[in-house]
């Protein structure tokens, strides 16, 4: 609570990291974040066969939380705040204090060709899914 927290993408490795953001010193929101504990943030959200957690602290203090995909399912397009991010090696969407966050749009391929399109709600945080490819956001 009251702090700012960072997905960090790795869309290459299909890791996907969350952690918390020193709070800015010099009164830029969009100073270089640090790992900080997450405390309960720490929670794994996986649903069956998408990935496998790795690294951080399994919940404890001291770490950040990740999760690798499976590597049946690839991330096709990657955009945050309009810029394609989909062929960097991270990128980071930001989450506010005050329930805002950086506008995201991801789009994940499996080896069944079957794509989902996942995106945020940028005055909520909220995440949303689609299947219909015509109605896919644009990135």
């Amino acid at each position: 609570k009251g702090v700012t927290t960072a997905l960090r993408i790795r869309p290459g490795d299909r890791v996907f990291e969350v952690t918390t953001v020193a709070p800015a010193t010099t009164g830029d929101a969009y100073d270089e974040p640090s790992t900080v504990n997450p405390g309960a943030g720490n929670q794994e959200v996986l649903l069956p066969g998408m990935g496998t957690p790795v690294g951080g602290s399994g919940g404890g203090a001291g770490g950040s939380f990740s999760v690798t995909l499976d590597p049946a399912i690839q991330i096709e397009g990657l955009g945050i705040n309009g810029e394609d991010w989909t062929d960097d090696a991270v990128a980071e969407v930001r989450f506010y204090p005050n329930g805002t966050c950086d506008e995201l749009t991801l789009v994940l391929l499996s080896e069944r060709q079957e794509r989902r399109n996942i995106w945020l709600e940028v005055v909520t945080g909220l995440a949303f899914m689609e299947t219909d490819i015509k109605e896919f956001h644009a990135r």
